[in-house]
Formats: structure tokens, sequence, C-alpha cells
């Protein structure tokens, strides 16, 4: 009678183990834990690297970036090869994704394939940025620590580099707010981040061109507002429209992605 029960009691102590699943968190999972630190170079390749490690195939690394106080403005999290980059933020949560130098993209739309066109040359950013390799960008204040996973999907090892490094925007705008004066001739911003907006007020009546680029795959447009009477109007890259003077122009990536300032370019030409 006794060996009965001692094995029925196994047997539901193993059946109660089996049905129960435990899901780590990626903040439960961490390899090592590194800092993030500034660099303010336009070359983004002759940065320390915060790690240097090589994976085996199939193998994965994650980080904990420990993020200090700033005064700048952005968290720049890259690679110096194209491997799968995961950015978490600090509850866990996944941020975004890129699996090459051209763009990155909310949750895990960045591991697609890159597209690649023609490269524009900035004007008003302050630098044609680029990075060796898988690239997110996010606003500093985002998060603190942030999470990062490197996943080595090749059959061979691979060694890579990877850096985190503290630094302004290379577009000048993402760091304002309020709308920026379009006055007559080209204007060039980049959108940096993801769910970023651009503003400007038209200051002179003309027609206003609009052009992004095509490294990133981003999908640009461009929203001409009248303040008064609220009416809108869309420019996709490539259309041009008619503007008056206090006309607000929004421009955005319906696509969900962005992309360093090199990759990210757009132009508003006002005649």
């Amino acid at each position: 009678m006794t060996r009965f029960f001692y094995l029925l009691s196994a047997a539901a102590i193993a059946a109660v183990l089996g049905a129960c699943t435990v899901t780590l968190s990626i903040t439960d999972q961490v390899d090592r834990t590194v800092a993030a630190g500034a660099f303010t170079g336009a070359d983004l390749a002759a940065a320390a690297p915060a790690d240097d490690v090589t994976l085996g195939a199939g193998e994965s690394i994650i980080y904990r970036v420990n993020v200090p106080s700033t005064s700048a403005d952005a968290l720049y999290l890259y690679l110096d090869a194209e491997l799968d980059l995961y950015v978490y933020r600090d509850s866990g949560s996944l941020y975004a994704t890129s699996a090459s130098a051209d763009f990155f993209a909310g949750g895990s739309a960045g591991l697609a394939v890159s597209a690649t066109g023609a490269t524009l040359s900035p004007t008003d950013v302050s630098a044609n940025l680029a990075c060796p390799g898988s690239c997110v960008i996010l606003p500093s204040g985002t998060s603190d620590p942030v999470y990062v996973r490197i996943r080595n999907t090749s059959s061979s090892d691979r060694s890579v580099s990877f850096y985190a490094a503290l630094r302004d925007f290379e577009d000048t705008s993402e760091a304002t707010s309020g709308l920026d004066a379009l006055e007559v001739g080209v204007t060039t911003g980049a959108l940096e981040t993801l769910s970023d907006v651009d503003a400007y007020e038209v200051q002179t009546p003309g027609t206003l061109y609009f052009d992004g680029t095509l490294d990133a795959g981003i999908v640009f447009e461009a929203e001409i507002t009248d303040p008064i009477y609220g009416t809108t109007r869309v420019l996709s890259s490539g259309d041009s429209a008619a503007v008056l003077d206090f006309e607000e122009v929004r421009v955005y990536a319906v696509n969900d992605r962005a992309a360093v300032s090199g990759k990210s370019l757009y132009f508003l030409e006002l005649q």
C-alpha cells in the first residue's frame, strides 16, 4: 500500500511539473554587462568596441548595456558585421531589430532583407553617417539599461565587434520641439529613430518638391496641413505641390523603419 501511494504521488508530481513551462525574460539571460560610452567622430567604425566576441554557428550572446546619465541625444547600438541584432527595453520588451547596415525597424521587422538604391548627398544634415554593420538607434533616455542580443545565423563561426555609443543626432531637428522654418531652397533631414516626425512651417509661398533616399527601403511621406482650415494633402517621394506661407509640413516613414543619417535622408526643396 505504501509503495502504491508513493508511485501515485510521484506520478502526480511529474504530471504537474510536465504541465509547467518556464519562460525566461531577456533580462534573466544576460551573458555580459557593458556600458555605453561617448563617441563624436564621423566614422562609427573608429569608436572603441564595447565588446569583441566570436559566435559559433547558430550561437547568440546577450548583453546588458548600462546607459550613464548623458547630454547626448541618442544611443547608437551597432556591429561591424551584418548579424541579427535585437534591442530590448529595460522592461524586457523588444524595441527594434536589424540585420543590415541599411536600416532597422520596430519589433522583428528589421530582420528583413535590406533594400539598396541610390545614395543622396546631405546638405543640412551634419554628417552622412553610416554604420559598419547591423545598427539600431534610440533616444538616450528611452531605457536604462538596454538589453542587446546578437545572433549568428550562419553555418560558420563569426567574429564581431559590438558598439554602444552615445552621441547627438546628425539631424539637429530631431532634438528640438515645435516647427522648423522651411525657407526657399533645399532643406535636408533624416529619420534616425522609429516614429520620427520632422515638422516644418513654410515661410514663403511656392512649390514644394519632396524626395527621399532609397537605401534603407524607408517609405517616406510628407503631409502638408493648412493650420487654419485643417485640410491636408500627402506627398510621396518624387511628388511636388503648391504651398502657402504658414502651412505645416511633416515628414515621416509609413513603414516603421529608420536608419543612420546617411541611409535615411530626405530632401524638401521650396521654389
